[in-house]
């Protein structure tokens, strides 16, 4: 392995904190160079950058919490514009297209 190409790899990944040795690797693949992910791993393990830290249990929803959210919130959406186009047809029940869209409270 060149002192050219060793340089170029520190520095992706200095440049670029969330990268993963696959990330870096298909950057250098895009510039001509083949290396392969694991000679990538050795040469930062070598000057001292490890894996990227894993996500932390509290740091954000997983996601099936995210799927859940989404879909009481779309629930909750189905129900109030059932509850306006009840309301606007018992306004004016002639045309319920027509009327949610001219309808308010």
């Amino acid at each position: 392995m060149s002192e050219e190409l060793t340089a170029l790899i520190l520095h992706l990944a200095h440049d670029n904190p969330t990268w993963c040795y696959t990330r870096i690797q298909g950057e250098l693949r895009r510039l001509g160079h083949r290396v392969g992910a694991s000679t990538i791993r050795r040469i930062l393990r070598s000057a001292g950058l490890g894996p990227l830290p894993r996500r932390s249990p509290g740091a954000g929803p997983t996601w099936r919490q995210f799927l859940r959210v989404q879909a009481s919130g779309r629930l909750l959406w189905r129900v109030c514009v059932m509850e306006e186009i009840r309301h606007c047809q018992s306004v004016a029940p002639v045309r319920p297209q027509a009327n949610y869209l001219s309808c308010t409270r």
